[in-house]
């Protein structure tokens, strides 16, 4: 075991079959780490993948719980722990109403399901998009593969209550500072998100037509590395830590993953195993 190098800082992984939480110390070595493995998901039908949105806060509650019972009994001091930053799973969609309470289970990225009702978009993309055959079908695959538009084709109730959209990071993160907020570098999913200028299209770009989502249910985009907030009080009892510490915006878990590889320069390749298919 490492020694703690002061300040130490908190991460959480939280991918599809395990979430991970690791103190590291300002050198960015592992001080100390605990797993939470081998989750399971609800299967309402073959080929669809849900699970209860609170259940992934509670996960996140055990292993950090059970982290900080680690590090008391080796003597770690926790008030040493200035900050947080959680990476996650992508595509995981979790409707929230006006009162932040999810409307339906989360649709994790691996569901199959397809939407059949598509939206339509203006007559002049029609025709600019029909003109383009290979774009066109591009196009159809990506809105009948948006889970939002799976939900305001069968869940119209829970679509029509919707106030929030948020992925997993921007939940977990809500749930932790009660800001409805998200890194631009966590925006990996069917959305109306700019890849190239890193921020939400505009309301009037033809993604926001071809996508059944509302510009106002889209949380705040900060770059990475930005304090989103401190953890509520409630939050901070419930994982354990003897003071408040910041939130701070990171990435996508493949993200982090090719990054924290050391992959990150023209001309390098990053191959990724993953756990789960």
């Amino acid at each position: 075991m490492l020694t703690a190098l002061t300040p130490l800082f908190l991460a959480v992984d939280f991918g599809s079959q395990s979430v991970r939480v690791i103190i590291y110390n300002k050198h960015g070595d592992v001080v100390l780490q605990e797993q939470l493995a081998n989750f399971s998901y609800l299967h309402p039908q073959i080929g669809l993948v849900e699970q209860l949105p609170d259940w992934f806060y509670q996960q996140l509650r055990i292993a950090c719980q059970n982290m900080m019972t680690k590090a008391e009994k080796q003597g770690i001091d926790l008030r040493e722990i200035s900050a947080l930053g959680i990476t996650t799973m992508r595509n995981t969609l979790i409707n929230l109403d006006k009162e932040g309470v999810a409307l339906r289970n989360a649709i994790h990225w691996s569901d199959n399901r397809k939407a059949t009702s598509l939206p339509t978009l203006q007559w002049y993309w029609r025709i600019l998009f029909n003109c383009l055959k290979p774009v066109n079908t591009i196009l159809k695959n990506m809105q009948a593969s948006a889970f939002i538009n799976y939900i305001a084709e069968h869940d119209q109730p829970a679509w029509q209550k919707t106030h929030s959209l948020l992925l997993l990071s921007g939940y977990l993160q809500y749930r932790l500072t009660g800001r409805l907020c998200d890194s631009f570098a966590n925006i990996i999913g069917f959305l109306p998100f700019d890849f190239k200028n890193a921020c939400w299209h505009s309301p009037t770009a033809w993604q926001f037509q071809a996508l059944a989502v509302k510009e106002h249910w889209l949380p705040e985009l900060v770059a990475p590395g930005t304090d989103i907030g401190l953890l509520a009080e409630k939050s901070r009892h419930q994982l354990r830590l003897p003071k408040n510490i910041a939130v701070i915006a990171c990435a996508a878990d493949k993200a982090c993953e090719v990054l924290g590889s050391g992959c990150f320069r023209p001309g390098q390749l990053h191959i990724s195993l993953v756990s789960a298919v």
